[in-house]
């Protein structure tokens, strides 16, 4: 885990959390060793810290090696458009009340309440 991503996957980042319409804005958490940032978001939405991961496969181990200022409520992005994440993974996170997803399944997680309750629509159907 680190600050192993592409300068263009934070540009990304930061240009849809102020396109989305339940973000009113964010900050930068500075870190010297992970991407954190706060996002405030509308009405009583609580804020959410995400850690954007430089995993290119997310598994246990890197949920056990997380940032320290990940609570509960809190969401891990698998940044990389090429990165996955394990199941044992997201089962983990989900039992600590932390959302653990790609790009997409944050945005659409944004939305909740609770973010870790967000469910892949795949994950969904089964």
């Amino acid at each position: 885990m680190g600050k192993d991503l592409h300068y263009s996957i934070l540009v990304f980042f930061k240009d849809r959390m102020r396109e989305h319409s339940m973000v009113k804005g964010f900050q930068v958490i500075e870190d010297d060793n992970n991407y954190l940032f706060e996002i405030e978001r509308v009405g009583f939405l609580p804020d959410v810290i995400v850690h954007l991961s430089d995993s290119y496969v997310y598994t246990v181990h890197d949920y056990l090696s997380k940032p320290r200022v990940l609570r509960e409520g809190d969401y891990i992005l698998v940044a990389r458009p090429e990165a996955k994440y394990t199941g044992d993974a997201l089962s983990l996170a989900n039992r600590s009340k932390i959302g653990l997803g790609k790009i997409g399944e944050f945005m659409s997680a944004l939305s909740m309440e609770n973010v870790w309750m967000h469910k892949p629509k795949k994950k969904r159907e089964s």
